[in-house]
């Protein structure tokens, strides 16, 4: 667990070589970017908790690699926007959490092969 520290970035290599990680909390930092291909390269990861950060945007695809993921929280964060990409490759994401952000609209097909997701 990362959660309650002051990280504020998120390079490609952070998680290098970490297959076998199941779960990342990175909660209550200060994160305003992550860069893309972060998390490329966690296939075993199941649960992604980014949420009370400062994030605004996040890069397309930025999720893409990541297949057994089935939770992901992004909420109370500052994302004004997410890419029309940004959530595909999830195909087994159940829940999603987006509250508490300062999003205005969603694109079109934002949640486009997410079949398996349960709450929103």
């Amino acid at each position: 667990y990362l959660a309650g520290n002051n990280i504020t970035d998120i390079r490609r290599d952070d998680f290098n070589g970490l297959r076998a990680l199941r779960v990342i909390t990175l909660s209550d930092n200060a994160i305003l970017n992550i860069e893309r291909g972060a998390f490329h390269g966690l296939i075993s990861l199941e649960r992604l908790r980014l949420n009370n950060n400062k994030l605004q945007n996040l890069p397309e695809l930025l999720f893409s690699k990541m297949g057994n993921l089935y939770t992901l929280d992004l909420s109370n964060n500052r994302l004004l926007v997410t890419s029309r990409k940004l959530f595909r490759g999830l195909g087994s994401l159940r829940n999603l959490n987006l509250s508490k952000n300062k999003l205005m609209s969603l694109p079109r097909q934002a949640f486009r092969g997410l079949n398996s997701l349960r709450k929103l």
